[in-house]
């Protein structure tokens, strides 16, 4: 059937196709379902090339479809589902995202929480600890003063 569009003169072929089997393994054939096999159908049509129309017609004989329209109902059910997927991924994402954030929170809290159970016994040992530090650096680094004025003198002269 011929047919004029916009001045330019087109094929339309019209194409009632059964279901076919399960039993391929792409990606397309994996977006049929039972409901299928049991709809009624409607046309719809789409304007294209005639060299994209042949593609589509090589496609669906070596995808094992039965017709290009049960190809294209394939096609367009595999897009619609990669889009949610996808969709669903970011939700993923974005939930990973804010445990992240929720767990570094939690860190910085945790953090928080050792400093102040550090009793006076701890902050005493510590300093402590500090203070062996410092005057064996001191005594590294000057021998032995009896005072820090002497440290202070050697410094200025």
């Amino acid at each position: 059937m011929e047919s004029v569009w916009n001045g330019k003169t087109s094929r339309s072929v019209h194409t009632v196709s059964t279901p076919i089997s399960h039993a391929s393994e792409t990606p397309l054939h994996a977006c049929m379902t039972e409901e299928d096999e049991d709809t009624e159908r409607v046309q719809a049509s789409a304007w294209v090339s005639r060299e994209l129309r042949s593609q589509w017609d090589d496609w669906a004989e070596e995808l094992g479809y039965e017709s290009r329209g049960a190809m294209i109902r394939n096609a367009v059910r595999y897009y619609y589902v990669s889009r949610q997927k996808d969709e669903q991924n970011q939700r993923i994402l974005n939930k990973l995202d804010d445990l992240e954030d929720t767990t570094d929170r939690i860190e910085s809290k945790t953090d928080s929480v050792k400093i102040d159970q550090l009793e006076t016994s701890d902050i005493e040992q510590i300093a402590g600890e500090v203070e062996y530090a410092v005057t064996a650096e001191l005594l590294r680094i000057f021998g032995e003063v009896d005072s820090l004025e002497e440290i202070e003198r050697s410094t200025d002269g």
